[in-house]
């Protein structure tokens, strides 16, 4: 038989290890977590940046778009159709037409320092994009551990057959 105090001692030891593994597995689940929005973040943001290169690059003219910075430009694109590319502020996220290109899931923004997400060269044939993908109901983590940005230059490659 055991006495209370041994009794005591061996439930106090129980509990200790008990709060050690509680305190690691939660710490598991919140690097998974953080992971996994950390990826779609990054899935989204490469999705949109992969559509709106696609669609620039093999645009036959660009019809309007800043040299200082702009949230929106118009292109028509090989089948001489006009298409609007567009960052709404409003709503944080990348439209292509009418194609909401990024979920609900994430927020797209203006990278500070770029002067707009689309900036052109003054011959109309190169653009800048640039914006910021951050995870937008951020599930407990601060709101820049998600954050990607993304910034590239695109050449028209159909501009010489306008």
């Amino acid at each position: 038989a055991f006495t209370v105090v041994e009794l005591i001692v061996v439930m106090a030891m129980f509990a200790i290890l008990l709060v050690g593994v509680g305190s690691t597995l939660s710490g598991a689940l919140r690097g998974a977590r953080k992971t996994g929005v950390a990826v779609g973040v990054r899935n989204e943001g490469e999705y949109a940046l992969a559509a709106l290169v696609q669609k620039i690059k093999f645009a036959r003219k660009i019809v309007n778009c800043s040299t200082t910075g702009a949230n929106t430009i118009s292109i028509l694109d090989g089948d001489e159709s006009s298409l609007v590319l567009t960052y709404d502020p409003t709503n944080k996220n990348l439209v292509l037409g009418s194609t909401v290109v990024t979920s609900g899931a994430v927020a797209v923004t203006a990278a500070v320092g770029c002067g707009g997400v689309f900036v052109c060269d003054s011959a109309k044939t190169m653009v800048s994009i640039c914006f910021d993908v951050d995870n937008f109901n951020s599930s407990g983590l601060k709101s820049q551990e998600g954050r990607v940005n993304y910034k590239t230059q695109v050449t028209l490659r159909n501009a010489d057959l306008q």
